[in-house]
């Protein structure tokens, strides 16, 4: 009973981030099969935990940093956008979701949102400007 209460913290705490970092290595190194099965444990861990924004948000960041598992990176920056509707952070790694997707409109409007939550963020503000940019190329 004890050692399952501790894994699961350790589990909504920190396992998740390991499992990502793993599979962008795995991925890296031309591993793709072993990845995806990392990246999906993470899937896994982020599902039991859908209240924990930042098992949302950062299992999203990942998966849209790895371009990978770009369905459930969705689901889960919405979630965290849902739970934390005033963090540019959220905001800013949904757009990025978005981004990664090719949805650029959405992108757009998620990486607007974060500069306005986050007016000082220079980081937002290059990254709006970059999309905006892009998007009127296509």
């Amino acid at each position: 009973m004890e050692l399952g209460r501790i894994y699961r913290l350790r589990e909504q705490g920190s396992l998740w981030s390991f499992r990502c970092h793993f599979g962008k290595e795995l991925l890296d190194s031309g591993r793709a099969a072993e990845a995806e099965r990392e990246f999906g444990i993470a899937v896994a861990i982020a599902d039991r935990y859908p209240e924990d924004v930042q098992v949302q948000n950062g299992v999203a960041w990942e998966l849209a940093g790895s371009s990978t598992m770009l369905d459930a990176a969705l689901r889960f920056g919405r979630r965290a956008v849902e739970i934390l509707p005033d963090n540019g952070n959220i905001w800013d790694t949904l757009g990025a979701v978005y981004f990664k997707r090719g949805e650029m409109k959405e992108a757009i409007e998620a990486q607007t949102r974060a500069v306005a939550l986050s007016p000082d963020n220079d980081e937002f503000k290059q990254k709006l400007e970059e999309w905006k940019a892009e998007s009127g190329n296509r």
